[in-house]
This record gives C-alpha cells, structure tokens and sequence, in this order.
C-alpha cells in the first residue's frame, strides 16, 4: 500500500546537502523501449519523441550518424532501450543489442564509449565446448549468417530489472557427443548477471493425439520476439527453412523466483506438423484481456468442423489464450489455405498489428490487421475473427482483403507500422505504401507512398514512426539492399516527401550490411540502426528546445494486468504435459568463471543554489509503455530558455502527486493529479535559477503506491 511521505525539513536540508556533493544527473528520459516492435499492438509508433521532426531532420547539417558500436555478430533482435539505469555507480540511458554471436551487449545510449557491459553465452564448462549452431548443420538454406545465436528481440521487465532473451548454442563433449539447445535467459539489467536462477533449457512436450510430441532443439528456431505476461515470458517456434518434422510452439516460463520453470505450452499442430510462429520477426501482439494474436506458417488446417473437425490450426491467424492450460479461442483461415500452402504464400509471413480504437466502427471497434506472403492485406474483427468459410455463402468471413503488391511470386515478409489512422506497409521490389482506414475500411488507393528509387529491395521493409502525439510524424525505414544499405526517414504525412537519407552524406554511410527484418527503434532523440556487426546511432548534432507533449494523443493499446476470467471457446482444452527443464551453468563473458565485464564512465559534477516560486500544470496522458517502470523527469536540468519539467511513469493508469520545495524545505507547489494522470508538467517561468527537490508519489489503480525524490535544476 501507498506510504504518506512526510518529509521534515531538517531531513530535506541533509538531502539537499547531500546532492549538492552529487554530480550533476544527465538530463533524463521520458520513454523506454522494452519490447518488439514498441509495445503490445505491435504497431512500432513511439508517440512520445518530441526531439526529432520533419522541421529539424529535414535541415541540412542537423540530422546524421553520430558514432556506432562494433559488435560480434549479425544483429537480428530489435535494439531495446531503458532510460536512467544506475550502473557502476553512474546513471546511464542504455540501448540493449544481442548478436547471433551469442552476445548481449549494454551500451550507453548516448555516448560512444566502451560497454557498460556485455556477456557471452559461449565458452567452456567443465569438458564440454560450447559454441553457436552453424547454420549448414540444422538448416538446408543459407537464409540466415552462418550461425544461429540470439535471433529473437528479448523483453524487458522494469519492475525486476530483467532481461529475457533466449539462445541457440550447440555443446559438444567427450565422446564425441553433440547436443543443440535453447536456454532462456534472464539478466540483471545492471550488470548482465543471471537472475533467478537461469538459465532455464527450453523443454516442451505435447499429448498429441498419436502419442507425446518433444521439443526439438535441432529443428527449432526462435525468431519472433519474446512475450511478457502474468508472471510468464513467452518464446514462439518455428523451423529451420521448413526442413524436418518441426511443429510451432508457444512455450511460457517462470519470469521470477524462485526459478525459471515450464508453466506453459501450445502445440499449433500436432497432427500435421509444421504450423510454425516467425512472423517476420515480430512478437504476437496482445489485447488487454490477455489473449495473443499469431500469424501461422506451412501446414494444414482442419480445425473446423467443414474441414475435418481436428485440431491442426496451420495457414491462420490464430487468437491464444496463455497460462496453464492455453487453448485457441478463435481464428481465421482464408478458404484457399491448401493452394497457399503448396506454394508456400503462408498467412505467417507478418506479424498481426491492433489497431487504435479510432480506426474502429461501432459494430467493430477493434480491428486486426496482418498479411500474408502473396501480397494480401486483411483487415479483420478481433471479437470474431471469422473463423473458416463462416461468410455469406461459405465465403471467408474477413472485413476486408486487398492486393497491392507487384506481382512476384513472394511480396510481404514484414510488419506495418501505426499513425494517425493510417497503416504503412511494404511489399518486395516496391516503394513504402501509406493506405488510411476510414469507417473501419482501407482505402485501396494508397493516400501517398515513397518515391523512387528506392525500391525496397527483398525482404523489404519493416517500417517505424515516430511522433509527438498526433503531430511530426516521421516514418523510418532501413534499405536493405546489400550494395545500397540505408537509413531513410519520410513525412509520415505524405511519403513521396524524404526528409533524410543516410547515403546522401558520406560520414552517414552504413558500411556494413543490414539483416533482414529488423526495424529501428526511434527512441528520445536518436534512432538506433542493427546491421551485421555494428549498432549504427543517428541523431542531431544540433541542440533544440523540446516540442510541447500535445494534451490530447491517441489512446494506447493497454497493457493486460491479469488474466482473463471465464474460459474461451476452443478446440482443444487438455492441460499439456511439460518435461522438466535442466538449467546451465555457463554464463557471462566467454571464461569459464562466467563473470561479464562491468565499465562506467562518471557524470560532470556541480549543481547551482536555488530559490524562487514555480508554477504547477497537471495534464493527463497516458503513455503506452508496460511494466512498473521509474519515475521520470525530463529535462532535470532546465537550460536557458527551457521552462518545462515532465514527471513521467510507464504505467497506464496511475497518478501522479507532486510537490516541489526549494532547497530550505519550504514548499513552493503542489498539484494533484486525476485518476490516470501518469504524466504532468512543471511550468517553472518566474521562478530563480537553482536547485529543487520534487517528490513524486505515484499511485496505482489498486491503490499501492511509491514516492520518489528527484533532483531538479533550473538555469536562467
């Protein structure tokens, strides 16, 4: 429960000694970035970016690279991003990169120094040599590098500071014997150490009907990104190139103490085969009561009663209900699923995007959309998604399906980016297509689209948008031509507009090649780049005043806080049987101690006096981001000419009290938020240049609650 903060004066005064001893904080950030494809919608639109817009990106000389970071390997997994960590002593904002090397880095997000720390998940333990898996040896393809390490974008957990990602390696010992293997790790996100007591072996098994199925480590890939959700983390499975008998699993573990274990599985089918969860990379997305939504790979379906009455649910988009005992609570399947199949134009190529609300009817206020590998967009019903041949006359039951793709034998291996009731894809060979959604329905004839050159080449693109509120928006997309490798950022409002292009300045040039499916993530005035052996950082290299946060922006997909009552409709509804996993000992940097390397580099000291009067604006808006997250303020050091403080949390749907005192204890404002008012802002035109103290309490719908002091310095 919520504590009151009583604060007696003689208290502040030594608090207030004691930061004056402090070095001054860097000015902190408002948002993180702590899952694929930016939240649980899937639609990568970060609406709180108030640094970047067409105006300042546009101008020459503002906008570029501003350093990289080598890594090991390619570099799959979308970067992530945590502000204000305390590591080493020193508070950081940091970019979190893992390789298909096997190797998570922690990177200071704003500064080109070495990591602040990184970890292997290779090296030796006792006999056995543990190493990545070389593609040609599980795969018949060379689709992806030469080796399979992490490939999936982890998922952060601010409320524990824990990192979750899962990697391949293969273990050879004295015989010699050769095992491939999927461990989960969870990693302190302060110093890369495992947490409660991982890593964890991915096991699974199924109680099909002609006998249990086991996980196969050999044929199994993890490619989308992992899922937070009631105290499990999900990893999704598919194949190696459709090479074997390989089936696609939704696996969910233990995210706390005491251990890592089992809770969950899903076998999509178990009849058939295949069936495999990619993606193009994507997590599934989710809805506030819980469920997922998953595109399905090769494999049959024969779910409904019309087409055999089983439980094989292959070639669909697929609603999932997780926890002990997971069933598929509904679906769709296009009616020519067989002819996809054989010519492998799957529905699994894109991940599934939730709309905004807006984008709705009231006779179907939340919509789905996702894709397919021919080129064919659908726009469905998440409360009924249609199931197989259920429309007028046995037709499929979709609100929507159109093709706009060119006519190559494979189009769409991506997913759409999100803004202002408009939804951006990209097909092979083609340039970004902007389609709006009005009363429910796409537009068919695209309202603006990127000109060309360049057409993006195979795979195309997965696009990202960044955003202040409804207004600057800019849509990001990285070229993945080999020979032409670049960064393009476009107004989001009419595409045929490039407002920066990496190639057309030579110090901005991507040297290295880019990796299929990875979308940037825009992030707090930068825009962090994945390739085969680097992190690329672009930002400004001028200084701007931060645009104003709007009062009125979209309302986010919300962040599911318990699991749903009542239980779904399925086809399938047996409790699956899990094998108890192993857990390895091998962590850290590539030593058999397993210890990773830890750096930090100081903050600048000084911190000015302070006196004066303030003024205090609460405004509701709700920010999109999951978790427990910390209280933020941004800027904490006011320049001259700046006068706004925004006090931010990441939870939907908590208060926000604050009160500011000058550095005699005396209080100079306070204010009170509404119900739902996780952000508000601090007006300090008037008051003296100096030091103040806010302390932030923060209460949750529960009623639970936190307070926090934070250092507040204003120059004039």
């Amino acid at each position: 429960m919520f504590r009151p903060f009583n604060f007696q004066l003689t208290a502040l005064r030594a608090l207030g000694a004691f930061l004056f001893l402090l070095p001054a904080f860097p000015a902190l950030a408002l948002n993180a970035m702590v899952q694929s494809h930016g939240d649980l919608s899937r639609d990568d639109w970060n609406q709180n970016e108030t640094l970047l817009a067409p105006s300042n990106i546009a101008t020459p000389g503002n906008f570029g690279k501003l350093f990289n970071h080598s890594v090991d390997g390619h570099v799959y997994a979308q970067p992530l991003y945590v502000p204000n960590l305390n590591i080493g002593g020193t508070t950081h904002n940091v970019v979190f990169v893992c390789t298909m090397h096997d190797t998570v880095y922690a990177f200071d997000a704003d500064t080109n120094q070495a990591a602040l720390w990184q970890v292997s998940f290779l090296g030796t333990s006792g006999s056995t040599v543990i190493s990545t898996i070389p593609n040609l040896e599980v795969a018949s393809c060379n689709d992806t590098p030469s080796e399979y390490g992490v490939m999936s974008t982890p998922a952060i957990d601010l409320s524990t500071n824990t990192l979750y990602c899962v990697a391949a390696t293969k273990e050879v010992s004295t015989g010699p014997v050769t095992h491939y293997v999927h461990r989960l790790h969870a990693l302190s996100l302060t110093d890369g150490l495992e947490k409660f007591s991982g890593p964890a072996s991915i096991t699974a098994v199924w109680n099909g009907t002609g006998g249990p199925i086991t996980f196969d480590d050999s044929l199994e890939i993890n490619r989308p990104g992992l899922v937070l959700y009631n105290g499990l983390v999900y990893s999704f499975w598919s194949s190696h190139c459709d090479d074997g008998a390989y089936y696609g699993w939704a696996i969910g573990y233990s995210a706390s103490n005491p251990t890592l274990g089992p809770q969950s599985v899903y076998n999509v089918s178990p009849v058939t085969q295949r069936g495999g969860i990619w993606q193009s990379g994507a997590a599934p997305a989710m809805d506030a009561g819980g469920n997922f939504y998953m595109t399905t790979g090769t494999g049959a379906f024969d779910a409904a009663s019309s087409a055999g009455g089983g439980v094989d649910h292959g070639e669909s988009i697929i609603k999932f209900t997780g926890g002990a005992s997971p069933v598929i609570a509904d679906y769709f399947t296009p009616s020519n699923w067989a002819a996809l199949d054989r010519i492998d134009n799957e529905m699994g190529s894109t991940g599934a995007v939730l709309l905004p609300d807006s984008m709705g009817t009231a006779a179907h206020p939340h919509l789905l959309t996702c894709g397919d590998k021919a080129g064919n967009i659908y726009l469905l019903d998440r409360d009924n998604l249609g199931g197989f041949d259920e429309g007028p006359g046995g037709t499929d039951a979709y609100l929507q399906k159109m093709n706009n793709a060119p006519l190559t034998a494979f189009a769409t291996f991506m997913t759409p980016a999100v803004f202002n009731n408009t939804v951006y894809w990209s097909f092979v060979d083609s340039p970004i297509e902007a389609f709006t959604v009005t009363n429910g329905q796409y537009n068919p004839v695209p309202s603006s689209s990127t000109s060309t050159p360049p057409d993006f080449h195979f795979p195309g693109v997965s696009p990202a948008v960044s955003s202040n509120g409804n207004t600057n928006g800019i849509l990001w997309a990285i070229e993945p031509d080999p020979a032409n490798v670049g960064l393009h950022a476009y107004d989001a409002t009419n595409l045929a507009t490039e407002l920066y292009n990496s190639n057309n300045a030579p110090g901005d040039v991507i040297n290295s090649p880019s990796n299929k499916f990875t979308p940037p993530t825009i992030i707090n005035g930068k825009v962090y780049v994945a390739t085969a052996n680097s992190l690329e950082v672009f930002g400004l290299f001028v200084t701007v005043t931060p645009f104003p946060t709007p009062s009125a922006t979209r309302t986010p997909t919300k962040t599911p806080t318990a699991t749903p009552t009542g239980s779904p409709t399925g086809t399938r509804t047996s409790t699956p049987t899990l094998t108890p996993s192993s857990t390895a000992t091998q962590t850290g940097t590539p030593t058999p101690s397993g210890t990773p390397s830890s750096t930090a580099t100081p903050s600048p000291s000084g911190t000015p006096t302070a006196t004066g009067t303030i003024t205090f604006t609460p405004t509701i808006t709700p920010t999109p981001l999951p978790g427990f997250g910390p209280i933020v303020a941004s800027p904490n050091l006011l320049q001259p000419g700046q006068t706004t403080t925004t006090f931010s949390v990441s939870e939907p749907g908590a208060t926000l009290d604050v009160t500011i005192y000058d550095m005699d204890g005396e209080k100079v404002v306070a204010g009170h938020g509404v119900p739902g008012s996780s952000r508000c802002y601090w007006d300090s035109t008037g008051s003296a240049s100096g030091l103040y103290l806010a302390n932030v309490k923060v209460v949750e719908p529960d009623g639970s609650g936190r307070s926090q002091i934070l250092k507040l310095v204003v120059l004039h």
